[in-house]
């Protein structure tokens, strides 16, 4: 149990009742409190965490000031910043909010999209049955819970809103780069394990920040206001209408911001909040979030307090290790810590991460010969996968054991020897035979390990990146209560809205969780506008 998790459990307190929910919603507590009832399933469990109970209201007389606009926006990021550029240009008077300084990036950007024109003149083909080949396997991802209806406003949408995009970033010199693009000549989708689609356009997080400046400069210089360390404490709401939100400045003064039309809910993940990933993705609690200490999930929160409904578990951590072993998670060779191969080694990133984490010690490794080479142009394109020998020296050099017989690998890599020479060459009879009649690994990813020098890497589980878990909302993608009605004036988007995702995180279209914050913020930018 990582430290983290073993401090949230200490910070329990049991304590009995609840408090009184008003119109106005404050923020979260850490105890767990009273009888949820998303605990009665699970045996019928006493016990509520503080975060779904509703604090009391902030009195009106701690607010400072009030704001006025038409549309509202928590949260500027990914799916924020489009909301507020779209909402303003639509004109309306539009008022964004984010806890932090500034517009903070991390990692690097690969924004998913399909059909748009930049991915055809990179020679990539989108045809209705390949879109609707890669909706399928993205179903398959989700065990089918997944809401098709958001994933088509990402498809019917994301051509349109590319050209939007690139509009405002071509003239500022930004070259976006195709990713795992082109595929090696042996490549062929139909016989993939896990498939794969050209979706992700890149470019680095410098870069990546300009495109969110970018567009935040565009919409404060058509007149919307951006409201810096500026942290959301409550929603409004009146009768069934979300009328505005209630926020704490860095210097502790309350202002009320007034909306008229609507709040967009683009205030990110809740990753780093151990009490939600206990309840929501227990699974992965264990994990240390590895992107940004501030998601901590208080929109979900804050809409689930006026009667807005999580969506229902398992929700889908994005956990996929892109620097696997020596190679990525190319499909050599993979034993534990006992020397054992335990899986088909041809999955992708994200799955064979949760495999490893299976793992004694959650860890393995991945074990090549000096053929490596030759073999990598046979590998998928599938995300942490390298299928270049320029991209794979690096990590050959930086990272082997090396050995010349299979006994000494094993005891650099400290595992029984005998186990593993018997691993090694029980594997290799079945590649002699075309066949894994152990683990089922795709005959054409089947490659002896047999032509010394030999080496091997340690693979490790990833961090957390992101929880792929948010609140039910319709097509318009408007907040449901608990008897599926709408609540106006509640939209969402980015990592609040739920059912995009379901169980683990689908890396068979690459940068879609950037692609569908991107255009759901957009998407509710527009909708919030109108008022629909």
């Amino acid at each position: 149990m990582s430290e983290r998790l073993k401090e949230g459990l200490s910070r329990r307190k049991f304590i009995k009742g609840a408090a009184a929910g008003a119109g106005i919603i404050a923020a979260a507590g850490s105890a767990i409190i009273g009888k949820g009832p998303d605990n009665a399933h699970a045996g019928n469990q006493p016990d509520k965490y503080s975060f779904e109970i509703p604090p009391a209201a902030i009195p009106s007389s701690d607010i400072k000031q009030t704001v006025t606009a038409d549309v509202v926006v928590l949260g500027l990021g990914m799916a924020g910043i489009p909301a507020t550029l779209s909402a303003v240009e639509a004109g309306v008077k539009v008022a964004a909010l984010e806890k932090q300084d500034k517009i903070n990036v991390t990692g690097v950007m690969d924004l998913g999209m399909m059909g748009t024109k930049w991915q055809k003149d990179q020679g990539m083909t989108w045809t209705p049955e390949i879109i609707n080949d890669a909706i399928r396997e993205l179903m398959k991802w989700g065990s089918n819970r997944i809401d098709q209806r958001l994933l088509r406003i990402w498809v019917n949408h994301g051509s349109e809103y590319w050209d939007w995009l690139t509009a405002m970033t071509d003239p500022a010199g930004i070259k976006w780069q195709p990713n795992n693009w082109p595929p090696p000549e042996p490549w062929d989708n139909s016989r993939e394990n896990y498939r794969q689609y050209p979706t992700a356009a890149h470019i680095s997080m410098s870069n990546f920040a300009r495109v969110l400046n970018i567009m935040a400069d565009k919409a404060r210089g058509l007149g919307a206001s951006l409201h810096f360390g500026a942290t959301a404490k409550q929603l409004v709401k009146t009768g069934n209408r979300v009328t505005g939100v209630i926020a704490l400045d860095k210097d502790g003064n309350y202002t009320r911001f007034d909306a008229k039309k609507g709040v967009i809910l683009c205030t990110g993940d809740y990753g780093y909040n151990t009490e939600m990933l206990e309840k929501y993705v227990p699974h992965a609690a264990f994990r240390k979030h590895s992107m940004k200490s501030t998601s901590m999930g208080e929109g979900h929160q804050m809409a689930m307090w006026i009667g807005a409904q999580m969506e229902p578990t398992p929700h889908a951590p994005m956990t996929h290790a892109m620097g696997f072993g020596l190679l990525g998670n190319t499909a050599f060779l993979h034993v534990n810590r006992f020397g054992e191969r335990f899986q088909n080694e041809d999955v992708s990133g994200q799955a064979w991460n949760d495999q490893v984490e299976e793992q004694p010690g959650k860890f393995s490794w991945q074990v090549i010969d000096s053929n490596w080479k030759t073999r990598l142009p046979y590998m998928s394109i599938g995300h942490g996968s390298i299928f270049s020998v320029d991209d794979g020296s690096s990590f050959m050099l930086n990272n082997a054991i090396k050995a010349d017989t299979i006994e000494e690998l094993a005891v650099k890599m400290s595992v029984p020897v005998d186990t593993f020479k018997a691993t090694v060459k029980r594997y290799n009879k079945m590649v002699n035979a075309g066949i894994d009649t152990d683990f089922a690994k795709p005959s054409h990813r089947l490659f002896p390990v047999d032509a010394p020098p030999f080496y091997a890497g340690k693979a490790e589980t990833a961090g957390m990146l992101v929880v792929m878990g948010g609140l039910l909302c319709n097509a318009d993608l408007q907040a449901y209560d608990a008897d599926f009605n709408v609540i106006r004036g509640l939209y969402l988007a980015g990592n609040t809205v739920g059912r995009r995702f379901a169980v683990s995180y689908p890396t068979t279209c690459p940068g879609i969780s950037n692609g569908l914050a991107f255009t759901h913020g957009r998407y509710a930018g527009l909708k919030a506008a109108a008022d629909v």
